[in-house]
């Protein structure tokens, strides 16, 4: 709470913030397909998955586990509109909703 205070009204606010949207997607286990109206957003980041009936929520982030390691993608940036982002509220919905990665 007190990165995202800091954050605000800052001329580098989506990018501070970009890293804990990234963070959280690395290390929560996300449905990539969820119902779109079952889908909960956090903040003003445009996602490709507006529009359709599936809500990719791990999007930007697809992460691959495999024998000999873990490997992370990240797609690009689409863009910020919108209300600020609310980390906290989505870092909770994930704690109580979704398992944590293992990322060992």
């Amino acid at each position: 709470m007190i990165y995202e205070n800091a954050c605000k009204g800052t001329t580098d606010y989506v990018e501070n913030m970009s890293k804990v949207y990234l963070l959280l997607r690395v290390l929560y286990q996300l449905p990539q397909e969820m119902n779109s109206n079952n889908a909960k957003t956090f903040g003003g980041w445009i996602h490709p998955s507006v529009g359709k009936s599936y809500f990719n929520l791990a999007w930007p982030v697809s992460v691959n586990q495999s024998p000999s390691g873990i490997s992370i993608n990240v797609d690009n940036y689409q863009g910020f509109l919108g209300r600020g982002y609310d980390a906290v509220g989505e870092f909770d919905y994930y704690s109580n909703n979704f398992p944590e990665r293992n990322l060992y």
